[in-house]
């Protein structure tokens, strides 16, 4: 039976407190409530429930255009099979500690054709394995200090790519002070701060390329347990919630957190089967006069 693989990070509990890797300032809670019920006007019914209050962008989480208040897509009218596509994961496990994911460290493992040769609506995701979902509950601090793609890297997504949105086992595609400001943890990496800020910083660059792209953004995927064998298939990033709008007054909707399930493509797929025929396509083109 085919493995099929959840990317999407868990909420870890320790006794009544949530603790996820996330910034000082953002709330998640779950806290256990009872519902009282009067039936007959004699008896009382207790049922226990549960309420959980959450950012839109804490856990596995995928980030709008809306995030920076850009307006292009309505986010209450993405059809359903937007968020169901292939994907391809590019494996760059190393060791992330102070430097960002380059170009360079990339571009061999990804076929530009299998992007620029179908319309944009048709295209992969572009799912980055870094390795940092590790520590994703178990050693918070290093999961924050995620640095980021590089600036090249992103613009090579945004203008040559184009994908409909990647992913990322990391908090975050930005090598952002702000997630490893000293407000965070007592035990911070000051020399990694220093060498940020001798560098020419703009927080959250590459949200804002491709953002303007309408190149959305899956935040901390859960990637353990895909073998590095595994780089293509089936992705299905649905969001947790559907919103829509009861007036004509819009409604800011930045991140929408997601379920994310991954299932690697069989050997003999169709799609497979597909790519090489279009191979033997052109070859065949190339011959015929």
């Amino acid at each position: 039976m085919r493995k099929i693989y959840d990317l999407t990070a868990p909420i870890c509990l320790e006794n009544d407190e949530v603790r996820i890797p996330k910034p000082k300032s953002a709330e998640i809670s779950l806290e256990l409530i009872g519902h009282d019920l009067l039936l007959s006007g004699t008896k009382l019914f207790k049922y226990l429930s549960n309420s959980i209050k959450f950012e839109v962008h804490l856990g596995t989480h995928m980030d709008l255009p809306t995030t920076f208040a850009y307006q292009s897509i309505d986010p209450f009218k993405i059809p359903v099979d937007f968020f169901i596509r292939e994907a391809h994961i590019v494996h760059v496990e190393r060791d992330y500690s102070k430097k960002s994911l380059t170009l360079d460290e990339v571009r061999e493992k990804i076929d530009l054709k299998e992007f620029t040769e179908l319309p944009r609506e048709r295209r992969p995701a572009l799912l980055f394995k870094t390795g940092m979902s590790r520590y994703w509950c178990h050693n918070n601090q290093k999961y924050m200090n995620f640095p980021g793609l590089s600036k090249s890297l992103v613009e090579f997504i945004a203008y040559e790519l184009e994908p409909p949105f990647i992913g990322i086992d990391a908090i975050s595609i930005d090598r952002t002070i702000e997630h490893r400001s000293l407000s965070l943890y007592t035990n911070i990496d000051e020399e990694f701060i220093n060498i940020l800020r001798m560098q020419e910083y703009n927080a959250l660059l590459g949200h804002d390329i491709l953002l303007r792209k309408n190149i959305y953004i899956l935040e901390n995927l859960d990637m353990r347990e895909v073998p590095s064998d595994v780089s293509r298939g089936l992705l299905i990033a649905l969001p947790l919630f559907r919103f829509t709008s009861l007036t004509e007054k819009s409604v800011l909707i930045t991140a929408l957190p997601c379920r994310v399930i991954f299932v690697p493509e069989p050997e003999g797929s169709v799609g497979e089967v597909v790519r090489k025929l279009r191979t033997l396509e052109k070859e065949l083109s190339g011959i015929v006069v």
